[in-house]
């Protein structure tokens, strides 16, 4: 499994935007929706469901939080499953 770190260098403020799990999306790049999957979110542990869309193709995913100050520091660990092609329906007129 691949493991990717990345420091953001950014204002607490900017940071802790995705306390709020509605807002997820708009602090971190590429999810589309995303459900907190414990009522603690962001506590320590806590947990967080989201799916990023590309076409057709979709992958879930859950991110935990491993470390934080509130307010001043917060840190996640995001992890997704493979990508997944939705299926499609088309209406032909036939049949």
């Amino acid at each position: 499994m691949a493991v990717r770190h990345q420091f953001v260098r950014c204002p607490p403020r900017r940071v802790w935007a995705v306390a709020d799990p509605t807002l997820y999306g708009e602090g971190v790049v590429g999810p589309s929706e995303s459900t907190p999957l414990d009522s603690a979110w962001p506590q320590l542990g806590s947990r967080l469901r989201y799916t990023v869309r590309l076409g057709p193709w979709s992958a879930e995913g859950t991110t935990t939080v491993r470390h934080q100050e509130a307010g001043k520091e917060l840190e996640l660990e995001a992890a997704f499953k493979s990508w997944a092609r939705r299926p499609s329906f088309s209406s032909s007129g036939r049949g």
